[in-house]
């Protein structure tokens, strides 16, 4: 079993980082060394469209017009979805931060790669500080994942 701190977060054995995800009779987790990895952040949903009706509580105002160019408006709001889960997830060994899904603006570069660039200072994250990552939808789920390098010299 794995703990969970007062954050809500995994607590992770020593020497390990990871992420969990769950939904709809589905479990996932990601784990990977601590002198490899800072952080890992891993998300999955059912792909479906998301709610029209909760798009504006998640989305900032440059990635609602990217909506509307998008053919399946829905599902690709389901992606930055899923995308801003994981991106938290994977900054918030670092700065231990709550964030808004105001925080970070999701981009696509349409070969499956994913980027979650912080729009507000998250220390230690500054403005325009890009998580690089992956997404791709299949086998009925969307899923997305983030990963940071652990710092030079990490033992």
């Amino acid at each position: 079993a794995v703990p969970v701190g007062q954050t809500r977060a995994p607590v992770w054995p020593s020497g390990i980082v990871g992420s969990i995800t769950h939904s709809d009779g589905l479990a996932l987790a990601v784990l990977a060394p601590a002198r490899q990895c800072a952080g890992l952040g891993f998300d999955a949903e059912p792909d479906a469209p998301f709610p029209e009706d909760l798009i504006d509580s998640i989305t900032r105002a440059e990635e609602r017009r990217w909506l509307a160019t998008q053919r399946e408006p829905l599902c690709a709001a389901r992606m930055i979805f899923v995308a801003k889960e994981a991106a938290y997830k994977c900054q918030f060994p670092a700065s231990q931060a709550v964030l808004g899904f105001d925080a970070l603006r999701i981009g696509f570069n349409g070969n499956g790669g994913v980027e979650a660039v912080f729009a507000i200072p998250v220390p230690p994250f500054a403005i325009g500080h890009r998580l690089r990552g992956r997404i791709v939808r299949g086998a009925g789920l969307v899923m997305a994942g983030f990963s940071r390098a652990a710092p030079a010299g990490h033992p």
